[in-house]
């Protein structure tokens, strides 16, 4: 579903930004996770800035960050945490170099229509008997 997924990483991105505020943001797209190729890979890193010393076990839990990140919403990552999850992937938040923070978002990749059949007519791919 992509509009949910924009919404989680909208979440996601808002937490990198706002985090350490002016600093560089890199985020990075693998098609294919090494250890299975169903999955793709999201990786956004990002200052620890306001997030500095934070747990981040609790950072993803409802008004965790209230204080320090007024602008994110107070649900917004158990909500985007949860989307992805509902979309058979799995996201998580860690340390990554020094002073740095980083989302991996792991998720289900789209399955491939054979070209074979996708180039069929839609009455052709069914399996309904009476054609």
């Amino acid at each position: 579903d992509r509009q949910l997924l924009g919404q989680a990483f909208d979440a996601f991105l808002c937490l990198a930004r706002n985090a350490g505020r002016r600093e560089l943001v890199r985020v990075d797209v693998k098609g294919a996770a090494d250890d299975d190729p169903n999955f793709g890979i999201v990786t956004i890193e990002f200052p620890a800035g306001a997030l500095q010393g934070v747990d981040l076990a609790r950072a993803i839990e409802p008004y965790a960050l209230r204080r320090v990140l007024p602008e994110l919403g107070a649900n917004a990552l158990a909500a985007a945490m949860g989307i992805v999850a509902g979309q058979g992937g799995r996201a998580e938040l860690h340390p990554s170099t020094e002073g740095r923070l980083e989302w991996t978002i792991r998720l289900r990749s789209a399955p491939r229509a054979d070209p074979a059949v996708a180039a069929m007519p839609a009455w052709k791919r069914t399996n309904d008997p009476i054609r």
